[in-house]
């Protein structure tokens, strides 16, 4: 019986000890730095440090697709599986941009997948 009650203390030891090694891993790198890029094109609009929620965005290859808005941490993700690797710029709606900002450059380019950061700037 004590050998029973050791061994249910070690293994509900363990599982706490996993349920918080398991959510330290959930909360490392604090967000937008934890998604992997290696396969899509992830593109953050930034104001005074901020993301800006509901700017349109449109990664345009050939065509330019209809703006997808940015989520509430001012970011919006083209998968790979949509968007294949190749030439391509990105353009913001400029109905969207607060007032009072534009974007910083008329056109950004570029030729791979990864992280890109549009940062808005006071007019």
């Amino acid at each position: 019986m004590k050998a029973l009650k050791k061994f249910f203390v070690l293994l509900v030891s363990a599982i706490l000890s996993l349920g918080v090694c398991l959510f330290g891993a959930c909360n490392a790198g604090g967000g937008s730095s934890s998604i992997d890029d290696s396969d899509k094109y992830v593109i953050y609009v930034m104001k005074d440090g901020e993301g800006v929620e509901g700017v349109g965005v449109s990664l345009c290859l050939a065509t330019c697709p209809l703006p997808t808005d940015t989520d509430e941490n001012g970011r919006v993700i083209f998968e790979g599986t949509d968007y294949p690797i190749a030439n391509y710029h990105i353009t913001i709606s400029q109905r969207d941009i607060p007032v009072g900002y534009k974007v910083e450059e008329e056109k950004y380019t570029g030729t791979s997948y990864g992280t890109f950061t549009i940062e808005l700037v006071a007019e």
